[in-house]
């Protein structure tokens, strides 16, 4: 997410929301790659260390290679791209 936010700031963008899925140290992570410093920062373990909050794959990554069959998203009425499909 830190990448993300940097890149998107270089290409222009002034505003960066989230969704569900995101969650507290991504938008920590954000705001420090910015060069803010929340008030969590100092409170806040990196939780990226934790079980279960481990780091994506950058799409870079995913270029260098052709995704699996669990790794291609799924769309569609119960195929799993989202709450109950479409």
């Amino acid at each position: 997410m830190a990448d993300f936010a940097l890149k998107a700031r270089d290409l222009g963008v002034n505003y960066i929301g989230s969704r569900c899925g995101a969650v507290a140290h991504h938008v920590r992570a954000m705001a420090e790659a910015l060069g803010r410093k929340p008030p969590a920062s100092a409170k806040s373990p990196d939780l990226s260390r934790r079980p279960g909050i481990q780091k994506t794959r950058t799409l870079e990554e995913l270029a260098g290679r052709k995704p699996k069959s669990s790794d291609a998203p799924q769309f569609g009425p119960g195929k799993g791209g989202g709450r109950g499909g479409w």
